[in-house]
């Protein structure tokens, strides 16, 4: 196909007489998942379609400035350059080059596992894992980033005598990470029990830390002894979930909570333990925390 003046119409001026040429930094290409988003500055004139040359493979997209090219090779690098072409099927001059390369989603297991699509307002997909229990998160394939969230343990609930209610043990402390980069292997997540009730007027015990791996470690909350000042409730929890959408889980504070008249707690997971009736010598058990990734897979 022969080259024709179309090249001084392609791409936006300079300001100062030149319409572009061959070689202009229109081109934009950025990884995405295992595909490559593409996009250029429109060209001056009248184009008919534009031609993207990936790793030399010449394909018509159409009349368009944005394209997404798929079917690449993970870890591959690809060079792209896009080039107008006219009605009369003549082409201009090729813009300058771009390189990118693709990257995989991730793909894991364990836990129980959801997914959201248009995942916290996006058209995106993503997937969460939920560990109520202590399992392994095993990675066998990760280039995007994971977010991350661990809840520890609540603190437990002292007991109670004939006269004094225990207190409220602590919510769990939460840590959340929006982005981190995870290796391919496998990753201990270990959930935080919550802490026991002491007996008679005693102190409950502190919750315990929850983690995954290195990766991420959140602290039990404190027990909490007799409270002689009146009625003691359960452990406050603070909700965290616009961090992970679509957990529906209320994850615990650091700080105990004290609501007049309360009962036996449970507050949400990693809230603390609530105190034992009046007449009674157990104390209140903090909940558990939980271990909660999320990742993109589409």
């Amino acid at each position: 196909m022969a080259d024709s003046a179309i090249w001084v119409k392609v791409f936006p001026s300079t300001g100062s007489g030149d319409t572009g040429g061959p070689g202009w930094d229109v081109l934009t290409a950025s990884p995405s998942g295992p595909n490559v988003n593409l996009s250029w500055l429109p060209a001056g004139g009248a184009p008919a379609s534009y031609e993207l040359s990936i790793n030399g493979q010449i394909t018509d997209v159409g009349n368009v400035t944005v394209y997404v090219a798929t079917g690449l090779t993970i870890g591959t690098e690809y060079t792209f350059k896009v080039r107008a072409k006219d009605a009369a099927g003549l082409v201009g001059g090729w813009s300058s080059e771009k390189k990118a390369t693709p990257l995989g989603f991730n793909v894991a297991t364990g836990g129980t596992v959801t997914e959201v699509q248009n995942y916290d307002g996006t058209t995106e997909t993503w997937r969460i894992h939920t560990f109520s229990t202590n399992g392994d998160f095993v990675i066998t394939a990760g280039s995007l980033p994971f977010r991350v969230l661990t809840c520890g343990g609540g603190g437990g609930g002292g007991g109670s005598n004939n006269a004094v209610h225990g207190g409220a043990g602590g919510g769990g402390k939460a840590t959340y990470s929006p982005s981190v980069t995870i290796p391919a292997g496998t990753y201990a997540a270990t959930v935080g029990t919550g802490g026991g009730g002491g007996g008679g007027n005693g102190s409950g015990s502190n919750g315990n830390p929850s983690s995954l791996g290195t990766v991420s470690t959140a602290a039990g909350g404190n027990g909490s002894g007799a409270n002689a000042g009146g009625d003691s409730g359960a452990g406050g929890g603070a909700n965290l979930t616009n961090n992970i959408t679509g957990t529906n889980v209320i994850y615990g504070q650091d700080a105990p909570v004290f609501n007049a008249g309360g009962g036996a707690g449970a507050s949400g997971p990693g809230g603390g333990g609530g105190p034992a009736p009046v007449g009674t010598n157990g104390g209140g058990t903090g909940q558990p925390g939980r271990v909660i990734i999320a990742y993109r897979i589409a």
